[in-house]
């Protein structure tokens, strides 16, 4: 989380700077001041610019204040959008969910931790400029749950890949009323009305993924105490009939083990969601989304939710993001996963509900907070 002090910052910067431009849009591509290749994103997704916030406020840090200024793209409110290089720069990003050098004990010492794989969260580059469309290679675990309904094979929950087997949704999705029946798994989906998902770059050359992978669901599990109204306990897990090859479109999300994240409130950060669900016209989307979501403090959330929902409670196991207008998660984003970046993404939250009219101002959409559920989501998983 950066200070206001940063805010001020980048405030001057786009005062002062105005041979700069400062019009692109998050996720749009753009070249950094070293005229390399990058894509606008949060500040807070981009370790590389990150660790120069940090080289600022010290002696002699002055190089590092031009960078970010010149990094700017736009902001969003009084966030700041800035030009990441893909490669990530000359600096290593730190990787919060390196266990290689903490002492086994805590969660890590569970006897199921090897059960995870150790290459996850990937960080991806961005091939579309602007809009809300996820790139192909974007979000390459995110999960379309197929059900059997009376209308055919639908569509109607997402998830997030955490190892060869097994998928992690939310319990709802897995209860699910009216006499549907979760089926299968596709994996590697990008459009999921066409058999082959293709785009052109700025140079106009064509570029496809590999076919989706449908995989069908040996088993399904909703927590066991899952089914109050409060809607606590909205996490559930998806075993799948075989283990999944892993690829450029389809991989792994990394679980927030370490120390730091554990004890995270993640309270004004910014995280980012991907699905098929909803839209603000009420329609669903054939092809994947993505937003990029401020995460509240549950005192505020629950606070702003009394007003028109009083029935709704919320406790530590569920976070608040959102509540911006038009940029939310949605009915059909429903066990999707929010997440976040710090060296490799990791999931932090499980979509469980939100307001009827979804993107509504200063009110969030409720998730299911990951990390306390990392016990059960272990307990559960077998070879």
């Amino acid at each position: 989380m950066y200070t206001s002090k940063l805010v001020v910052l980048f405030a001057t910067a786009a005062a002062l700077t105005s041979a700069q431009r400062y019009d692109l849009n998050e996720g749009s591509e753009c070249l950094s001041p070293d005229n390399k290749p990058g894509v606008c994103v949060f500040l807070q997704q981009c370790p590389h610019l990150l660790y120069h916030v940090q080289q600022s406020r010290m002696p002699g840090g002055q190089n590092s204040v031009q960078l970010l200024r010149r990094s700017l793209c736009r902001f969003y409110g009084r966030d700041p959008v800035v030009c990441c290089e893909s490669t990530g720069g000359s600096t290593p990003p730190t990787n919060e969910n390196d266990l290689s050098s903490q002492a086994k004990t805590g969660i890590v010492a569970h006897k199921n931790i090897n059960l995870l794989p150790k290459n996850c969260g990937d960080t991806f580059h961005s091939s579309i400029v602007g809009g809300r469309m996820a790139g192909l290679t974007e979000h390459p675990w995110l999960a379309a749950l197929v059900y059997r309904t009376r209308n055919g094979q639908e569509v109607l929950c997402g998830g997030a890949l955490i190892n060869n087997r097994y998928v992690l949704t939310a319990a709802h999705c897995i209860k699910v009323p009216y006499g549907n029946q979760l089926v299968s798994v596709r994996l590697g989906e990008h459009n999921l009305v066409t058999e082959k998902d293709c785009y052109k770059d700025a140079k106009g050359v064509e570029k496809c993924a590999d076919p989706p992978l449908t995989v069908l669901v040996e088993s399904a599990k909703a927590h066991e105490k899952y089914g109050g109204v409060d809607r606590f306990n909205d996490i559930g897990l998806v075993r799948l009939e075989r283990n999944v090859p892993f690829t450029n479109y389809t991989k792994p999300v990394c679980l927030p083990l370490s120390d730091t994240l554990l004890k995270s409130s993640f309270a004004g950060s910014i995280h980012e969601i991907a699905g098929w669900g909803r839209t603000e016209n009420s329609s669903s989307s054939d092809v994947k989304l993505k937003v990029s979501l401020r995460v509240f403090e549950n005192d505020r959330c629950a606070a702003q939710y009394r007003v028109l929902y009083p029935s709704v409670k919320l406790d530590s196991s569920q976070l608040c993001a959102g509540g911006e207008q038009g940029r939310d998660s949605c009915s059909g984003d429903s066990g999707g996963p929010l997440v976040a970046q710090n060296g490799k993404w990791f999931v932090t939250g499980v979509v469980s509900y939100g307001p009827r009219n979804c993107g509504t101002q200063d009110l969030p959409g409720i998730y299911t907070r990951v990390t306390s559920f990392l016990p059960w989501i272990l307990d559960n998983l077998k070879p």
